[in-house]
């Protein structure tokens, strides 16, 4: 009866060390695994990089998808769906491009904004900004604008 209950036991002792290098050798290879970039401009860990050009668009600004109330006169935009990426459990406030800033620029001039919705109808490289920040680039008749921006 002895050596059944210690074969038993030494059997489940090697049964669990062999799941736990396995699971070891599985967190191991998972960390140190590179970045890999995509050609929408955003890396697999959800983070937009880089310079952009697009379109520059202004909208009525509420309660955006980063889960916070801004107004018409703060100095934020909106990301397109194509680089906002994807959101942890499917939450955009914990989206990581959320509250970054992005500085614009428009013929010379140039203003710092910060990520705080996600544009539906913008094309990748596009932005769609706060009426406060459109008009330091531009009078808001002019409605779309060539910009460039980059991520910080």
């Amino acid at each position: 009866m002895f050596s059944s209950k210690r074969s038993a036991f030494l059997f489940f002792l090697a049964l669990i060390l062999a799941v736990a290098f396995t699971f070891d050798s599985i967190l191991i290879s998972v960390s140190a695994s590179p970045i890999k970039k995509r050609d929408d401009g955003v890396n697999s860990d959800g983070l937009c990089y880089g310079t952009f050009t697009g379109e520059g668009t202004f909208y009525e600004i509420g309660m955006g998808a980063c889960g916070q109330q801004n107004t018409d006169q703060d100095l934020v935009a909106a990301l397109p769906v194509s680089m906002f990426g994807n959101s942890p459990n499917n939450n955009p406030n914990l989206n990581k491009n959320c509250f970054r800033n992005a500085t614009v620029s428009h013929n010379g001039k140039s203003v710092t904004v910060t990520i705080v919705d996600i544009c539906q109808g913008c094309k990748s490289g596009d932005l769609d900004l706060s009426p406060a920040a459109f008009c330091k680039l531009a009078d808001p008749s002019e409605g779309r604008i060539p910009i460039t921006y980059v991520l910080n």
